[in-house]
């Protein structure tokens, strides 16, 4: 099992410097380093410390569980602020040196799902079991020198677990009721959306053992379809600009 745990935190880290070395050789063009604008030094800082870490990951060596430790805490950093500040979260997911990761599970509008489990189970859980299986001589002895001690520190990362997982459960029904609001603006008509303009209406529709309260506010230059499920989740689409007159 650890040697699985550490194998996976290796590859990880050094997909993560890989991608950094793709930045530095795209920023060898002084077209893409004048319009970008990449910190040279935090690029090569990033990917050195990555591939180190990768090295001492596969070697099993004295950092490991210290590597283990700062990934999780890390992840836990960034995922706090992707929540709290969302356009913070993704400004770093696009200038991060690791930004061709992100690119690989960032499948844009209508796939967000892909990131999201990226992001709170393969990062967050991840590297959570990640540090929970490679810091084992730490706390292992401590499980049987103090029982109730022991089993209270394990419990920490056992409750960060169950967290990430409801997050990711919560993020993926927002995701349902946005899709149902893009569902729902697909299927307007013109003649109705023009019949409407500067109403709201609200009705409740099914969707297979679920109902959702569709509210339609009918407007130009686009109208705008908020869907809510059962327990508040909201979710929300524009569209039916084809709908409006032309400007003028």
């Amino acid at each position: 099992m650890r040697a699985v745990v550490r194998w996976i935190e290796a590859a990880a880290c050094g997909v993560a410097a890989f991608s950094a070395a793709l930045v530095l050789w795209e920023n060898a063009d002084p077209a893409y380093r004048a319009a970008v604008g990449d910190p040279l030094w935090l690029v090569v800082c990033y990917a050195v410390a990555h591939a180190w870490m990768a090295w001492e990951l596969a070697r099993d060596g004295a950092w490991t569980p210290w590597i283990a430790v700062g990934r999780a805490l890390a992840a836990y950093g960034f995922l706090a602020v992707a929540l709290l500040v969302p356009p913070a979260g993704k400004a770093w997911m696009a200038a991060s040196p690791s930004r061709y990761v992100y690119q690989l599970v960032d499948w844009g509008e209508g796939a967000e799902l892909v990131l999201f489990a990226f992001l709170f189970l393969g990062r967050g859980v991840g590297n959570t079991i990640g540090a929970m299986v490679l810091t084992s001589p730490w706390w292992g002895p401590l499980r049987l020198r103090r029982p109730l001690l022991g089993r209270l520190v394990t419990a920490v990362p056992i409750v960060l677990v169950v967290l990430l997982g409801w997050q990711f459960t919560e993020l993926f029904q927002y995701a349902v009721a946005r899709d149902v609001a893009r569902v729902v603006v697909d299927s307007l008509d013109c003649a109705d959306v023009q019949a409407k303009l500067g109403q709201t209406t609200t009705d409740v529709r099914a969707l297979k053992t679920r109902r959702f309260v569709v509210r339609i506010s009918y407007a130009c230059p686009a109208t705008r379809v908020v869907v809510a499920d059962e327990h508040q989740r909201m979710g929300y689409a524009d569209g039916a600009r084809q709908c409006c007159p032309p400007p003028g």
